[in-house]
């Protein structure tokens, strides 16, 4: 692989560029000393690094991390925002044993999401805002006019594809009128199980209103959707004219939080975070090198494995810095030849988490390990010396379990 100047430092490919964050910036990365201008292509920022920092994010341990301990992140337009944590499931049980879907919101708290149950005739509506009811009352009669469609995304190598099951209105029933293969979803509701993970069914029967969106039905089987819609259509002049549910406090929920995070993608944004600081610390032609061609092709292509290592050994040691940051380490090690680069990264006060970006680079010889601390509150990152930063370490250690502890950041 050649990379010039006037190349992607990522694709290679002389492409339009655009600002790269060093570390994203809804994680709290600077947006002013630690931005790469002119070495990251529009291509790769948009379609490779964009879902992948998505999946960190929103999809990962992290991000129930991120809900906790950060109330703004960026939205759309680079403008700040709540953190979102994008669950495969979320579902609150009250002390009576009643399941609700919920969606955990900034600092990790539980909001009831707009729904309507319903079992053996008994149909609840449920929900904690009188706005978003009214939204998502007002959305159903448009899904189930005299043609209701159910879709199911089904993954594919090449993406995804959606199953979509038609039903047509007799006048009391929705009865099924065909299955198509759809390469992009219809307006339509999507379908998802009831069923927890030992096939049991988690509540009643419902349909609801993501946060962002999204209706979808819970069912056991796709054979019950029709049932159920049969009767939602049914009650909904009923229950546009009844009074709302009160919203009300659940005291100590029982929350249970599905996510279907990959670990894969998790690695390759980490990874890409590895190679930006190093960019940034050793300048582009060094990335450019073949020495990280191999993290290259796993981070714009995926690869075997995630070839992360659990420094538990070395955790104790780091989680006396309680600031609220992250660190990342650039680890040098000379070898014959030049040196190999690790990184070391800890998030939102987590594990550590460290792995190879370069086996064999050529940087000067008196190259020492340097220690970049994000404070995500205030997108701000601070550079010191991996000495310096022990240093802070040993310091909190000796403090440790008394009154004296002094968080303040080491001197760079």
């Amino acid at each position: 692989m050649t990379l010039t100047e006037a190349t992607c430092i990522y694709c290679s490919k002389a492409k339009p560029f655009t600002d790269e964050h060093v570390f994203p910036a809804g994680m709290g990365g600077d947006d002013h000393s630690y931005i790469l201008r002119k070495l990251v292509c529009g291509d790769c920022n948009t379609n490779v690094f964009s879902p992948l920092e998505a999946q960190l994010m929103r999809n990962s341990p992290y991000a129930l991390a991120r809900l906790h301990q950060q109330p703004t992140s960026r939205v759309r337009g680079n403008k700040p925002g709540p953190p979102e944590f994008a669950h495969d499931r979320c579902e609150m049980v009250d002390k009576d044993g009643h399941v609700s879907e919920a969606q955990l919101v900034v600092g990790g708290k539980p909001m009831t999401l707009s729904q309507i149950q319903i079992l053996d005739g008994q149909v609840k509506l449920v929900g904690n805002d009188d706005a978003r009811i009214t939204a998502f009352l007002a959305e159903l009669p448009t899904l189930l006019g005299n043609t209701a469609r159910v879709i199911v995304k089904i993954p594919t190598a090449e993406g995804a594809e959606f199953d979509v099951t038609e039903y047509a209105w007799d006048g009391h029933d929705y009865q099924e009128k065909g299955k198509t293969l759809s390469p992009k979803p219809p307006l339509g509701i999507w379908l998802d199980s009831l069923a927890g993970s030992k096939g049991q069914a988690i509540g009643w029967p419902r349909i609801y209103k993501r946060h962002h969106g999204q209706i979808v039905l819970r069912v056991m089987e796709p054979a019950d959707a029709a049932s159920f819609l049969s009767g939602t259509k049914r009650t909904l002049p009923t229950l546009a004219a009844s009074p709302f549910p009160v919203a009300r406090y659940v005291e100590n929920p029982v929350i249970r939080v599905g996510m279907k995070a990959d670990p894969q993608k998790i690695f390759r944004a980490m990874a890409k975070i590895g190679v930006n600081f190093a960019c940034h610390e050793y300048g582009d032609q060094t990335v450019r090198s073949s020495a990280f061609d191999s993290i290259r092709g796993v981070i714009m292509n995926g690869g075997e494995g995630v070839p992360l290592a659990d420094m538990t050994h070395v955790q104790a040691m780091f989680s006396v810095d309680k600031r609220l940051v992250h660190v990342v380490v650039l680890f040098p090690q000379p070898i014959e030849g030049g040196h190999s680069l690790a990184v070391l990264i800890r998030l939102y006060g987590g594990g550590i988490q460290m792995f190879l970006i370069a086996e064999s680079v050529s940087l000067p010889s008196e190259t020492t390990p340097v220690v970049f601390t994000v404070h995500y509150l205030e997108n701000k990152i601070e550079r010191l010396s991996f000495s310096s930063y022990v240093h802070y370490l040993t310091v909190q250690m000796r403090l440790a379990g008394t009154d004296a502890g002094d968080p303040k950041a080491p001197n760079a």
